[in-house]
């Protein structure tokens, strides 16, 4: 998870399932480019596939993203980006 894009492409995916070119357009990919993200966001189950060319978010990727904000709440660096 160590792209941003990747990071983008869950977030992007909360608001319910986005066809392929939904997403490139979103997120402003190349096709190459956003197939290899969602090839790993599918591989360590952070999303689905439940139909050719939609994508949905799994319950793993939406705790995977309500940690990262738990985090970041927590986190001294907020106070700190807020100075």
């Amino acid at each position: 998870m160590a792209n941003e894009n990747r990071l983008n492409i869950l977030i992007s995916l909360l608001t319910g399932e986005k066809r392929f070119e939904d997403l490139k357009d979103e997120i402003d990919l190349k096709k190459t480019a956003l197939s290899n993200h969602l090839k790993l966001l599918l591989e360590n189950h952070l999303i689905i596939r439940p139909n050719y060319g939609i994508y949905q978010i799994t319950k793993d990727g939406e705790n995977f993203l309500k940690e990262i904000e738990n985090c970041y709440s927590q986190s001294s660096i907020k106070e700190k980006v807020k100075i």
